[in-house]
């Protein structure tokens, strides 16, 4: 699993915005079969190597994450990303922690994260599974 996809898990699992929606639903990517609605999974699709500059090294690292909010209807999947557009949408210099660690270990660094592109809303057949899916920038450091 990529560090951007680690940060962005754990700072949505340490939302608890998030968190009241979704439980500790917040998957990497590939969502296990029979898993109870709603849900949050994490897809990095695309990450860069650390960020270059006139002095060197920045020692950061750029990624741009989709999140997709799933849940058993339309208005429920638009909440929920919404909720996620508020918790991730816009942070700045926010260390994530391991809290199952003790004390709890620092896994790095956001150092930005920025809304990205245009989101794509679709459903299942049966309409019993809808999903909205955001794209978020993220720049970190390890």
């Amino acid at each position: 699993m990529s560090s951007a996809t680690v940060l962005t898990i754990r700072q949505l699992l340490a939302t608890p915005a998030v968190t009241a929606e979704v439980g500790q639903k917040v998957y990497p990517t590939k969502v296990p079969q029979g898993t109870d609605l709603p849900y949050l999974a994490v897809t990095v699709l695309s990450e860069g190597d650390a960020m270059r500059h006139l002095g060197g090294a920045g020692g950061s690292f750029d990624a741009r994450v989709e999140i997709a909010a799933i849940a058993g209807d339309a208005t429920s999947a638009d909440l929920l990303a919404e909720i996620v557009k508020a918790a991730f949408g816009d942070l700045l210099h926010v260390a994530v922690l391991d809290p199952s660690t003790s004390p709890p270990e620092l896994l790095g660094t956001i150092v930005q994260t920025d809304k990205a592109g245009a989101e794509l809303f679709d459903w299942s057949d049966d309409g019993k599974l809808c999903r909205r899916i955001s794209d978020y920038n993220i720049r970190w450091r390890p």
